[in-house]
């Protein structure tokens, strides 16, 4: 088999090398980037924002706990209400790593789909919301009734794990006995 001479090597590697960063730069029309970076788990290093809302079902008052935690650069507050009345609230301060792992945690639920439910009355409900400065980059709600979207109100929840860990949850939501 003769050689292929070294200059032909070296055009057909330079040619491929061409090839593949033409095919790795191609995007789609929105700017979506490279195959390479849908495969890539979102940082959210952009958020400046973030927070989870739960709304609880209608029950009475003294059983009654919506709650709202809102992170805004490394800092968390907590309110918890029944009604509209506040039964309790909390701050915490995040440290660098936990604020990276929350943004990371919200980015990750950007798209996340709620399925439209049935008019029900009386279920409980979430929204959550990122922020890059002034403008928005998502919110999304969702109601629970009869099981639906329970799972995707589950997975907004834990997103939240690494600030909602900080407080005492468990104090903050508590009822009349």
């Amino acid at each position: 088999m003769p050689r292929t001479p070294r200059r032909r090597r070296t055009a057909r590697s330079s040619l491929a090398l061409l090839a593949l960063l033409v095919v790795a730069a191609c995007g789609d029309d929105d700017g979506g980037g490279s195959a390479a970076s849908t495969t890539t788990a979102p940082s959210g290093q952009e958020i400046t924002e973030a927070g989870f809302a739960f709304r609880d079902a209608s029950i009475p008052p003294e059983y009654h706990r919506s709650w709202t935690v809102t992170v805004t650069d490394g800092q968390a507050y907590v309110v918890v209400d029944s009604y509209g009345d506040v039964v309790g609230e909390d701050t915490a301060t995040l440290d660098d790593g936990t604020w990276d792992q929350l943004r990371a945690n919200v980015a990750a639920l950007e798209g996340d789909e709620a399925v439209e439910g049935e008019d029900c009355t009386g279920g409980t409900g979430a929204q959550v919301w990122a922020m890059e400065g002034e403008v928005e980059r998502f919110e999304m709600d969702a109601e629970v009734c009869g099981g639906d979207n329970a799972d995707v109100v589950e997975r907004w929840m834990a997103a939240f794990d690494p600030v909602t860990e900080l407080v005492d949850m468990e104090a903050l939501l508590a009822t009349a006995e």
